[in-house]
């Protein structure tokens, strides 16, 4: 979502809103053709882990939680 909008904010709180942002306007989209049922539901959760490691975005939440531990 951030490549079609920009950044809306920085940081893991920025991605984790565009990437809300982005599913609920596709599914709303898709909800007027389709039921959302377990069939639209699971590649998207597969889409979304793919990006997560695609983007390396990983590497951001363990330098948050290394920040709190320590």
């Amino acid at each position: 979502m951030e490549k079609f909008c920009g950044i809306l904010f920085q940081g893991i709180s920025g991605k984790v809103l565009s990437g809300i942002m982005g599913i609920s306007l596709i599914w709303t989209v898709i909800s007027f053709f389709i039921p959302l049922n377990i069939y639209v539901e699971v590649p998207t959760l597969l889409l979304g882990l793919l990006y997560f490691f695609k983007e390396k975005v990983y590497q951001e939440f363990y330098l948050f939680f290394k920040k709190i531990f320590f």
